[in-house]
């Protein structure tokens, strides 16, 4: 599932940018932003399509899409009662559960579960509406802001503290396969947008973040960061950019996600199709032929070429997993939050039951799931590799 976060609808945005200091959060402009033109994105220039290609040809992605063969395993299903430490609930699982609960009255928490060796939960509330980056570690966030607009503020788990980063931001997300990097788009001035990418640095005693322009960007939305660069969406059209801001393609489709080698996957008047980051082939996934329903959302693997797919079919949601040879229908239940953990062995999901929520933890070299009963109804799941 994509984790791109957008501000409350009310909130102001201002028309400027914001740098701060504040609870050991640094934050460091590196580009020339009032050197930078304000410009739509443009048709792709050879050099930009020759880019596409450099990008395609680095993760040896092919557009060819042949067609799995699908197998049914049993997948036995185990339900068991917290309270002894995770990894002996759960065999081999070695990494942190975060989740966020949602308590009777409605309000948010985050619930920081037992990891290897431990039995013991943390509640965590001063991570509210937090959304974690590819490590588990480092967090960011709105927050309110003294200019009456939305604020990107960043932070550790482990500090348990964030601070200010920038003002006038309207979306951002997390890299999906590389620790500590966060893009995000703002509003610079009156009437122009631009969009961000930034790394933060673990240092001694503070986080620091240096931030660096990519392009302006118009309307567009910021969808995705990926290996292949930045998906953006503005009145039904595409747009990817490629790591350095150069346009690679452009077209009337939407960004669903990537597949399990790193190739785009979009719709195209409804129909899900891979393309390479021109957007100039376009071809059906092999996998698509054989599920037999509506696909609501896709989850690469960042450990595996492995690709998790939501399937609505008529008896419920159902979770198929899809790689270049191998199609596999799971039936967990539904997904509510799905995730990817312990290097790519574990695939752990949440469906509700009543009022509570059921986590799931699906191993897939074993073939077998476990269940975890919550007290709560659970939002959403991240992971965190010790």
């Amino acid at each position: 599932m994509l984790g791109v976060e957008e501000p409350p609808a009310e909130s102001a945005r201002p028309g400027m940018m914001g740098v701060a200091i504040a609870l050991g959060v640094v934050v460091v402009i590196v580009a020339g932003l009032v050197l930078m033109s304000n410009r739509e994105p443009s048709e792709p220039t050879q050099a930009a399509l020759d880019q596409a290609e450099q990008v395609r040809d680095r993760a040896n992605l092919s557009i060819d899409a042949p067609t799995p063969s699908l197998r049914e395993p049993a997948a036995p299903v185990e339900r068991r009662a917290p309270g002894r430490p995770l990894n002996e609930l759960v065999p081999g699982f070695s990494d942190l559960l975060i989740v966020t609960h949602i308590d009777q009255s409605g309000s948010q928490f985050y619930q920081l579960l037992w990891g290897p060796g431990s039995n013991a939960a943390a509640r965590i509330r001063t991570l509210e509406h937090a959304v974690f980056d590819r490590s588990g570690n480092y967090f960011a966030r709105f927050e309110p802001s003294v200019w009456n607009g939305s604020m990107l503020a960043i932070g550790s788990l482990s500090a348990q503290a964030s601070g200010p980063a920038a003002i006038g931001v309207d979306g951002f997300t997390w890299h999906t396969n590389q620790p500590r990097r966060i893009a995000y788009t703002a509003e610079v001035e009156v009437g122009r947008r631009a969009l961000f990418a930034a790394d933060v640095a673990q240092r001694p005693g503070n986080s620091t973040l240096t931030v660096t322009y990519v392009a302006d960007i118009g309307g567009a939305r910021l969808a995705a960061w990926s290996d292949f660069g930045f998906a953006l969406e503005a009145d039904g059209e595409l747009l990817v950019l490629g790591p350095d801001g150069a346009d690679l393609g452009r077209g009337p489709y939407e960004f669903l996600g990537t597949d399990h080698d790193g190739a785009l996957l979009v719709t195209d008047g409804g129909e899900i199709k891979r393309a390479d980051p021109s957007l100039s082939e376009l071809v059906e996934p092999g996998w698509l032929t054989q599920v037999g329903g509506q696909v609501v959302s896709v989850t690469a693997s960042p450990y595996r070429p492995l690709l998790a797919v939501d399937v609505q079919e008529p008896g419920g949601l159902v979770t198929y997993l899809a790689s270049a040879d191998d199609l596999r229908r799971v039936e967990l239940g539904g997904a509510a939050s799905l995730v990817w953990a312990s290097q790519g062995r574990y695939l752990v999901l949440s469906r509700d039951e009543s009022e509570r929520s059921i986590l799931v933890f699906y191993d897939v070299d074993a073939d077998e799931a476990y269940e975890l009963e919550m007290t709560d109804l659970v939002d959403s799941v991240f992971t965190r590799t010790p």
